[in-house]
């Protein structure tokens, strides 16, 4: 009976065990198929165990990250078809696109051309990948690989380029600026070059200044005949009548007095004309701004009295001196001063002030030494200049005065221009106007 007992309970033991393992496996064998079938990309399982124990909780923390899995898979999948979006985007805007576009890498190789820049260099476009040494697709343009060629030794020099090519016989001119594209790491991976095509710009602006020139030329002839109509036809009227009335006295006093008169107005005209258009013999020398000024208004100081101006002199801090012709500048000077005194005929007040500026000049987008220059502003309480006549106001014979020839603004931006300066200017109607001359001091 014991030796029956013990068997039955070695039997129930074994049985008990083998439960328990089927148990274990079983699921664990669940497990391993579901392994298999996310292997074989299948993500749709929902693997249930109910043992209570670790197994179940193996399960569950599988069936956890194969929704992780999943969401993760769900944003991948969106994030892929962005770019895709991205991607077809810019492909439709370099091709579209009427710049011309060019990637080079740092080892000189075009990795990319949009249609547009093959269009103007007159090549064939690249495609991404494939690249072609500049040395070879660029050798007629040496300007492109000198614009490479700096943007590769300063990766900060951004500026902007204007380049002329010959293409297929025609010449077109370029506008080329050029920037870096780095990686992670700060180092130059490739060189983009965009070109604007500005040709039809240039031709433009060509026929606009043609345009002005012979506009600038009807009102040159206009304006001399004009001026030299007037004196001349009182001339040819004491001419005709000198035969008839040369033996009356008081004809040949007027006559006298009248023709030497108009003859000098003649001559005042074509000499101003003259000043104009001359090769200038300037002689520069070291000269005092402030006596210049000082003098140049003593020497108009009756007009102004009898113009009924007040007017002050005001000199800012201890001007340096400037190389200048000073009989032209003082001409230049004595041109400002009367303007402003003609527009003011019924009296006004005339401000001249004088002044340094220090000031940073730009070259290339980078700052260089300052410029020291003299300021020189001439301001009227007088009528002003309309808008549209500002831009003609130093154009030969152009005048907005009942008097005058239009020559004196001329000459001065001439004087002005020769002594490396500028002349601006700044009008309101019925408010007064300001000229701004800038000199350069003397080094």
């Amino acid at each position: 009976i014991i030796v029956i007992i013990g068997a039955l309970a070695l039997a129930l033991g074994t049985l008990v065990s083998i439960l328990s393992a089927r148990r274990i496996t079983r699921p664990l064998a669940n497990l391993v198929a579901a392994t298999r079938e996310v292997a074989r990309g299948n993500l749709r399982l929902d693997v249930k165990v109910r043992t209570g124990d670790e197994v179940e909780g193996l399960a569950s923390n599988f069936d956890m990250m194969m929704k992780e899995i999943i969401a993760h898979r769900k944003e991948l999948e969106t994030q892929l078809t962005e770019i895709r979006h991205l991607q077809q985007y810019l492909e439709k805007l370099l091709t579209t696109m009427s710049d011309g576009l060019i990637t080079v890498d740092v080892d000189g190789r075009i990795r990319t051309m949009n249609p547009a820049a093959a269009g103007l260099l007159g090549m064939h476009e690249i495609t991404p990948g494939t690249g072609h040494s500049p040395n070879q697709s660029l050798k007629v343009y040496p300007a492109l690989q000198q614009i490479i060629a700096r943007i590769k030794a300063d990766a900060e020099d951004h500026v902007q380029r204007e380049v002329q090519i010959d293409v297929d016989g025609r010449s077109r001119t370029l506008l080329i600026s050029a920037s870096i594209l780095s990686n992670t790491e700060g180092r130059t991976e490739e060189i983009v070059l965009n070109l604007h095509d500005i040709t039809d710009l240039k031709q433009l602006e060509a026929s606009v200044r043609q345009a002005e020139r012979l506009a600038a030329l009807g009102t040159l002839a206009a304006g001399m005949a004009h001026e030299i109509r007037n004196p001349l036809s009182s001339i040819k009227t004491f001419v005709q009548l000198l035969p008839r009335k040369v033996d009356r006295r008081r004809f040949l006093e007027k006559f006298q007095r009248t023709v030497p008169r108009e003859l000098n107005r003649i001559n005042d005209l074509v000499e101003d004309l003259l000043d104009l258009a001359r090769v200038p013999k300037f002689q520069f020398r070291n000269t005092s701004l402030q006596s210049l000024l000082q003098q140049t208004l003593e020497s108009l100081e009756q007009e102004l009295e009898i113009g009924r101006i007040a007017w002050r002199l005001d000199i800012t801090g201890d001007l340096p001196s400037i190389v200048a012709d000073a009989d032209q500048l003082a001409k230049a000077f004595s041109n400002l001063t009367r303007n402003a005194i003609q527009s003011m005929p019924d009296g006004g007040k005339l401000a001249i002030t004088a002044g340094l500026s220090d000031q940073s000049a730009r070259q290339g987008g980078r700052s260089a030494n300052p410029v020291r220059e003299v300021l020189i502003v001439f301001e009227d309480s007088g009528s002003g200049i309309l808008a549209e006549d500002l831009k003609n106001i130093f154009n030969p014979f152009f005048t907005t005065k009942s008097k005058g020839t239009g020559l004196g603004l001329a000459i001065t931006h001439k004087v002005i221009s020769e002594h490396n300066g500028r002349i601006e200017v700044e009008s309101h109607r019925n408010k007064g106007s300001r000229f701004i001359v800038r000199l350069p001091t003397a080094r």
